[in-house]
Formats: C-alpha cells, sequence, structure tokens
C-alpha cells in the first residue's frame, strides 16, 4: 500500500475540517478525491503531503508516518496547490533549480530538469519568466517543479482549475500517462465530476469533511443509480398531464420546454409512459434512453450523507 490515512481529525479552533477519514490508496493507481467545495479536499491533500499537522489519526506514506517524519513526507511526495506556485520574475529553469536546490537534487538536477520539462512538453519555454506564462503552461511548470526530486507520489489539488477547456483536455492527458508510463501514483482532488471519474480507477468522495462514498467509477454509479436510467421523451401534447400521471405511479419526472425526463427502471417506466400518453391521448414524438449523468449520481450521494431523502438536483418535480 503506497498511502494510508487511518481516522484523521484535523480541527482549526472550533472548526472541524476533517471528521475521521480513513482510506488506502495502492501504489501507482490514480485516484481522485471528488467533493463540494468546503468538503475537506485540500485539507487532506495537504495532510498527505506532510505540510499539515493533523490533530488526530495517522498518515502513512510509503512506508513513512507523516506526522514523525513529515520532511521524509515531503521528499515522497510532490505537491501542486490550485494556484500558482513558482516566482513570477524567475525563469522556468530557475524555478526548477531552486526546487532541486531546496529538495537535496545534486548534480542531476539540470538532467532531472530537462527530462521533466520534456515530459511535459515546456523545455522550449526553460528561459520563459514564470509570470509570463499562460495558465495551462504554468500548471505544467508547477508539476515539473514538484516532480524535479523524482517523488513516488504526486499530490494535484484542482489541476484543470482556470483553465480553458483545450488546456484542461491536454493536461489530463498528461497527467494520465505521467501514471501510466511513469508509475507515478497520483492523487488529485477536485470538484469536476467528469474530470474525476475519467482520470481516475478509484474516487473518494468527501463531504463536511467525512467521507461520503467511494469506489470505482462504475461501483459508484451502480451504488446510487442501481439500473435506473434517464429517458428523455419529447410528446405531441399534455406534457403537464403525463408528467403528473407518472409521478402518482411513483416515477421521478422532469418535465422542461414540452420535454419530460423520467429517471427509473426502463422497465418500469416504459409501460407507465405508454399507458400515461394513451390516458391523456398524447403521442411519444422522440425518445432516447441513457445512463444517469455523473452529476445525478454525485447530487444522490452528497444527498445521502445528508440524510436527506430526495435529489438536491431537482430530479424530482411535482409539476
Amino acid at each position: 500500500m503506497c498511502i494510508e490515512v487511518e481516522r484523521l481529525v484535523k480541527r482549526y479552533r472550533d472548526v472541524v475540517a476533517l471528521r475521521g477519514v480513513s482510506l488506502r490508496i495502492e501504489k501507482g493507481s490514480l485516484v481522485a478525491i471528488l467533493g463540494p467545495n468546503g468538503a475537506g479536499k485540500t485539507t487532506l491533500l495537504r495532510a498527505i503531503a506532510g505540510s499539515l499537522r493533523i490533530t488526530e489519526g495517522s498518515v502513512v506514506v510509503c512506508g513513512s508516518r507523516v506526522e514523525g517524519d513529515p520532511l521524509a513526507a515531503r521528499l515522497l511526495t510532490g505537491f501542486v496547490a490550485e494556484h500558482p506556485m513558482l516566482f513570477p520574475e524567475l525563469s522556468v529553469m530557475d524555478n526548477l533549480l531552486l526546487a532541486a536546490r531546496l529538495h537535496g537534487v545534486g548534480e542531476e538536477a539540470r538532467k532531472r530538469i530537462r527530462n521533466v520539462l520534456e515530459e511535459l512538453d515546456i523545455w522550449e519555454m526553460r528561459t520563459r519568466k514564470y509570470g509570463y506564462l499562460s495558465k495551462g503552461l504554468k500548471r505544467r511548470a508547477d508539476i515539473a517543479a514538484a516532480l524535479v526530486h523524482e517523488p513516488p507520489v504526486l499530490i494535484l489539488d484542482e489541476p484543470s482549475s482556470g483553465l480553458d477547456p483545450l488546456s484542461a483536455i491536454v493536461l489530463r492527458g498528461m497527467i494520465k500517462r505521467l501514471n501510466r508510463e511513469k508509475g507515478i501514483t497520483i492523487v488529485l482532488a477536485t470538484h469536476n465530476i467528469s474530470e474525476a471519474m475519467s482520470l481516475a480507477s478509484y474516487v473518494y468522495i468527501l463531504n463536511r469533511g467525512q467521507l461520503a462514498a467511494h469506489g470505482s467509477p462504475e461501483k459508484l454509479r451502480r451504488m446510487l443509480g442501481g439500473k435506473e436510467t434517464v429517458i428523455v421523451v419529447e410528446l405531441s401534447s399534455s406534457h403537464e398531464l403525463v408528467a403528473r400521471e407518472l409521478l402518482k405511479r411513483g416515477l421521478r419526472v422532469v418535465s422542461e420546454g414540452g420535454v419530460l425526463r423520467i429517471i427509473g427502471n426502463v422497465s418500469e417506466a416504459l409501460p407507465a409512459l405508454v399507458d400515461a400518453t394513451r390516458v391523456h391521448r398524447s403521442r411519444i414524438e422522440r425518445i432516447a434512453v441513457k445512463e444517469l449523468e455523473w452529476e445525478e449520481v454525485f447530487a444522490r450521494i452528497i444527498a445521502a450523507s445528508r440524510g436527506e431523502k430526495s435529489c438536491p438536483c431537482s430530479c424530482l418535480a411535482s409539476g
């Protein structure tokens, strides 16, 4: 096991940021920590990286107990914060040379820097001042600085935050390649649900400082989605009447602009839809069946962790 977190608690005076969080991360895996703002994601990452004094519990990284030797944890991990990390008036090369020196990298520093800059496709930017780079290039330079001492673990806090869609796609590809080809264990925190589910093989969902759920993306979908699907229907008429009829039959329905979204088991929902359209003399013009969106699965998990009976994303409408 690469990272072991056991009953982790972090208090800031009267605020409890983490409430007994436990998790296990295997060597060479790519794991996402997902959750809404204020869930405790950044606090958890900082605790793993050894840059935060924990209140209770334990964190072990590659066999080293973080609370006993935080310096060792910092050598075993590379940490990339959400916001730009390097000195704006220094060149990319000078920033990385400084990072290498701080991590005790000696004569091999320049060779390592070249390797990591080429890996991240920014070797040609080495003489450019960090402050003049685009957000996407700054993020790559940040990752390069975090990897210059060749740590086995890379920790990323909101890696695609503030990036344009193309830069975010390129960055995600690089993150996957670092994990797959270099064997680096990567832990990233994000509130971007699609990002977490597309990148990670295992996901931990935090809410209010506690674990709400964890598992592979497909396990999380099955856990609360079950065999449910979203049926999108365009009717010729009587949209609201059909919606009310389906609600009476216990289905979850949203009616928007003449289109119904029905959430339920296909084998139950489709016969009910046909019956409801017959009763109200409506006709199905178009229909599509798809799996629950990740946002809907995530909203259900968060709602369940809060003890709410229904999904907070308005997947249930009463007309």
